[in-house]
């Protein structure tokens, strides 16, 4: 008979997870509170969080919106996002985040929303999942991760994702105005999801522009949504009328 115990019957406990440890520390040296808002990780994330002695300064609470409807109805989605970009998405995602903020009454927001499988959803392949966060002085923002593995393996992996980019935001100091030191160099960008948090390439967007806080990587068209060219760091400004008569051919 194996001498062997398992840690369950001998009550010993697995330590708390060092990055959501490492959150805790992060947020608490901050002052700031928060609240999650999850789908695909079912409150995984908040788990984790609370598993650390001393989250209780920090960790608000959290929304599990597993339904699409719930979405909506807890996390406060607007109903055009879900229907015009689906459940499934950075926009969904960022919205996520400000709605667990605003209903928990916390600081930092950070949503997930996914595909764990077995099954495609909304066409997004399995391992497609949205991560979503908001926080003082700067617009929500969202990165796309593509994950591997089975459903247990995929919502652990975009918990931890999440995390570890939690305490590399909410790790750096703010700038004199107040604002992050810190904002991901492109939100969204499924390349991009791996890299640690870099100076701006384009300053974050105020509540409501367009481009809602997701910064331009360098040497992508600095574009809007409707295909116009913004005018890049450094650029004259064109008169409308000059403009005008350039895009008609005129000059």
């Amino acid at each position: 008979m194996s001498d062997t115990t398992s840690p369950v019957l001998s009550g010993a406990e697995p330590g708390p997870d060092p990055s959501a440890a490492a959150a805790v520390a992060a947020l608490a040296g901050r002052g700031w509170t928060l609240a999650t808002a999850e789908s695909l990780t079912a409150g995984l994330l908040a788990a984790t969080v609370a598993g650390v002695p001393g989250a209780s300064a920090v960790l608000r609470g959290g929304l599990v919106v597993y339904a699409t409807d719930l979405k909506h109805d807890l996390a406060g989605v607007p109903e055009d996002v879900l229907q015009r970009h689906g459940s499934v998405s950075g926009e969904a995602a960022r919205a996520l985040a400000a709605g667990a903020a605003r209903r928990c009454g916390a600081d930092v927001g950070v949503g997930l929303t996914g595909v764990a499988g077995p099954d495609r959803q909304e066409g997004r392949p399995v391992g497609t999942v949205y991560l979503g966060f908001c926080a003082p002085g700067v617009a929500p923002w969202s990165m796309e991760l593509a994950l591997r593995g089975g459903r247990d393996a995929i919502r652990r992996a975009a918990c931890q994702a999440a995390l570890d980019r939690l305490v590399g935001i909410v790790g750096h100091r703010g700038n004199e105005s107040g604002g992050w030191g810190v904002v991901p160099r492109d939100a969204d960008h499924p390349d991009d999801h791996a890299a640690p948090p870099g100076p701006p390439e384009w300053p974050p967007a105020a509540p409501g522009d367009p481009r809602d806080g997701a910064p331009r990587a360098e040497g992508r068209d600095r574009t809007d949504p409707e295909g116009r060219r913004r005018r890049g760091p450094g650029e004259p400004r064109v008169p409308l009328r000059d403009r005008a008569r350039t895009q008609r051919g005129l000059e």
